[in-house]
């Protein structure tokens, strides 16, 4: 009986993750495809930044990390707080799954006059140069890849939302320790501008 039950609770577990992934397709097919509605209003930055640090700081303190913002003064930025908050806590999230305890996870907030540049820094191992833009295809899991979590398209569902907003997103190896940097820009948009 507890043979069957634990098997019964491993094709379980498997059926979930297949849900997962089509619900993550289904997203990803969607925003590609532009058919995911784009809410953008007027955000307050410090607000919005501040409701995310509070929540980092406890995902965080869970795993023993540090979680650190650093924030320009720009007041204001026009993006959809939804989706943008989708992408900073997919960022986040691998970010903590290659820290130790300890370590630290910073996400810097800055901008320049026609973009806005969320950097989300982490303290891993990196990766080689030549996998870096490999991050955002789809079902790439790059690193040790039995201890990489996920499908591989949180990354590609980052990328798509991104350019939706008409900006970037990238990674860079840390010049000054180990670890990854993963920017994103957002430009400066007038709501009434952009098809939604």
């Amino acid at each position: 009986v507890k043979e069957r039950a634990d098997a019964l609770a491993d094709q379980m577990e498997e059926i979930e993750r297949l849900n997962k992934i089509i619900d993550d397709l289904l997203v990803l097919a969607k925003s590609d495809a532009g058919i995911v509605p784009l809410a953008l209003r007027s955000v307050d930055l410090a607000e919005y930044v501040s409701n995310f640090r509070c929540d980092g700081e406890l995902l965080a303190e869970e795993q023993g990390v540090v979680f650190q913002v650093n924030e320009g003064t720009v007041s204001e930025w026009v993006f959809d707080p939804v989706w943008i908050r989708h992408v900073l806590l997919n960022l986040f999230s691998n970010a903590l799954n290659v820290s130790q305890a300890g370590q630290q996870v910073c996400l810097e907030v800055e901008a320049s006059e026609d973009l806005l540049y969320f950097r989300m820094k982490d303290e891993g191992s990196g990766l080689p140069e030549d996998q870096l833009e490999r991050m955002f295809h789809r079902f790439e899991r790059l690193g040790n890849s039995t201890a990489v979590k996920g499908n591989g398209l949180g990354l590609a569902i980052c990328l798509s939302v991104v350019e939706r907003h008409g900006g970037w997103i990238r990674a860079l190896n840390r010049s000054d320790r180990c670890g990854l940097i993963l920017e994103v820009a957002l430009p400066r948009i007038d709501p009434a501008s952009v098809a939604l």
